[in-house]
This record gives structure tokens, sequence and C-alpha cells, in this order.
């Protein structure tokens, strides 16, 4: 089974690129258990490219319907990378986005070393002043039209930058973009699950009243809880059905 390139980053666009992204099928299937990075319905694999190291996000291909919904999935979140560095929105350099028959697709993009997630803000790891600098983050992101659709604690990293920490965001295929209202930005800052601890920086940044983030804050965090039980409840039947 080989591989047909959907996008190619420039550097990449040589016959060792090409014939690498035609093997990646086989590349990611022949991975050992020690380069897989995370397993669910998506896998997420460290490979050794041409040009270095690489993180595979190979897309679960459950029912028919998803094998071609995979394939745009990955060039959407290639897209989405180039789109959000444009911005000068740290997300790790995407290389290619490739389908193939049978599967779901598959993203490449670099592979960083030394990141750490938002999980660590959760427990006390890192000082809390960088919870201001994520919340300010979080709004330069809304204020330049960039709505993450998934923004949860795994999907920011941060990589040591100076005295502080760079924020680059992964899992790229659920995005828009787009004016992004205070409710809707305050509903994905509620996704990163910090308790309210970034709200008035957010707010701040935003330049919203602090009273009036509250009362929104309130309402969605109760909506996203909501949701989440039953993401969570129904996920064994969704996964059966490929939804």
């Amino acid at each position: 089974m080989t591989g047909a390139i959907l996008r190619l980053h420039g550097s990449w666009d040589t016959a060792a690129g090409r014939a690498w992204c035609n093997d990646l099928p086989s590349l990611v299937a022949g991975a050992p258990e020690t380069a897989v990075v995370y397993r669910a319905r998506n896998v997420l694999v460290r490979l050794e490219s041409p040009t270095g190291p690489v993180v595979v996000k190979a897309f679960g291909k459950g029912k028919v319907w998803r094998v071609s919904h995979g394939s745009s999935k990955a060039a959407e979140s290639y897209d989405h990378g180039v789109r959000l560095l444009r911005l000068a929105l740290a997300t790790p350099e995407p290389r290619a986005a490739v389908a193939a028959v049978g599967s779901g697709g598959f993203f490449v993009c670099d592979w960083i070393d030394g990141c750490r997630s938002v999980w660590d803000l959760h427990d006390g790891a890192l000082p809390a002043h960088h919870l201001d600098a994520l919340a300010e983050h979080v709004a330069r992101m809304h204020d330049l039209g960039v709505h993450h659709r998934d923004l949860t604690p795994g999907n920011v990293l941060l990589h040591a930058d100076g005295d502080g920490f760079a924020h680059l965001l992964i899992d790229l295929n659920r995005m828009r973009f787009g004016p992004v209202s205070l409710a809707t930005g305050l509903a994905a800052l509620a996704k990163l699950e910090c308790h309210g601890a970034l709200l008035e920086p957010y707010a701040r940044a935003r330049g919203a009243a602090l009273d009036r983030a509250w009362r929104i804050y309130r309402r969605v965090t109760l909506v996203e809880r909501a949701t989440r039980r039953l993401k969570n409840a129904t996920r064994p039947l969704r996964r059966k059905f490929g939804l």
C-alpha cells in the first residue's frame, strides 16, 4: 500500500521526500510500539524523515465514509498549520498530508523536543504567571480570528522560550477562521479546564468587562461540562459506528 500526496512542504518536494511520503502507510504500520506517542482512534507516531524527526498523525479509518474524511482531515491539518504560521501563531511546521487506500489520512509535522502540555499548569508544576501568558495567547489567537474548536489542555504545547514558553497549537483539523465572539472565545477557554484562572487576563486582553465575562463564562462552563459528560458517555457507541 502506498500513499497519495495531498500536500507537501516545499523543502520536501524532492525525490527522497516524495518517496518517503509514498511509503508512509508502511512506515506507520511497521513502527515499533516505542515510537507511538499516543494511541486511540487516531494514532501519533514519531518517525525519522529525510530531514529529521517528525510526528505523524494517522487518522482512524472507522467506517467506509471516514476513509476519505480522514484524508480531508489530514489536508485540513496541513492547511490550518500553514495559515497559523502566516499569522505568527506557533505550531510545529507542517510537512505533508498523505492519503492511502483503505486507511484514514496521514498528517506529518516537525517533532519538537522538550515540549510540555497545559496539563502541567493544572498540577502546579509551573508558576502561576504562565497562566496569564496562556490566557493572553488565546486572546490574541481569537482577536486574529482563529477558533480552535478542541482547545483542550493536551492540544496546547508549551516549549521553553527564554524565561517563558512558546504556545504551540496542535490537533489542527478542528479549526475555524473568522470573527470570534466573546462568548465563543470563553467557551473555548473553558475547555482548557483551568477553573477560571484564565478568565481575568483573557477578558483584559480582549477589552471585555470582567463582570460580563464572568456571567458568560459561568454559563458556557456549565454547557461545556454537560457536553463533555455526554461525549464520554456516548464515545463507545460513536466509535462502534465510526462517528
